[in-house]
């Protein structure tokens, strides 16, 4: 399994980004969500698999271990969202390894390197695009954060304010010493 990650103040996302891996995802591999709990403190889990188009190549790339699968889970927290890419079908390939080194010889050593390789692949495109869209969605989440009033005049803001409409500073700055 891979590190959890944690996203603070991007828990408003969550579902965006449900839906976002899903658009990517749904036509290559079959998926599947759950959730748990609500409210302010819940689970979303999207589980990938490969999507096949018949009996025959799915049954031969369990075999060969050339099968991918992959877990997403996303736990909201409060104001935060966690993440954490995960792997499955890996015992698959383990066992498609044991088979082929005491019984073929080595001959399924090959589909289960590219087998591991592949999957390795997925995992890393997934943790990249979980990243990716949720940088986006931090950075959302820091422009939109103004204080209260301005910190060099002390002016009272509006929500969404950039700059100070009495001085003139820069909200979304620090404060000069």
């Amino acid at each position: 399994m891979s590190k959890e990650k944690v996203y603070p103040n991007c828990a408003q996302y969550a579902d965006e980004l449900m839906k976002h891996v899903l658009e990517l995802y749904d036509k290559k591999y079959e998926t599947q969500v759950l959730t748990t709990g609500e409210g302010a403190s819940y689970e979303r889990i999207v589980q990938l698999r490969t999507r096949y188009k018949g009996g025959a190549s799915k049954w031969s790339s369990k075999l060969s271990g050339l099968d991918r699968a992959a877990t997403i889970k996303m736990r909201v927290n409060g104001p935060n969202l966690a993440t954490e890419v995960g792997q499955a079908e890996w015992l698959d390939k383990a066992a498609v390894a044991g088979f082929a080194t005491f019984v073929a010889l080595g001959v399924l050593l090959i589909p289960v390197g590219i087998g591991i390789w592949r999957q390795s692949s997925m995992l890393k495109e997934l943790e990249s695009e979980v990243d990716r869209f949720l940088a986006s969605c931090a950075s959302k989440s820091a422009e939109s954060t103004a204080p209260a009033s301005c910190p060099k005049c002390g002016n009272k803001l509006k929500d969404g304010d950039k700059f100070c409409g009495s001085c003139g500073a820069g909200l979304l700055e620090s404060p000069a010493s």
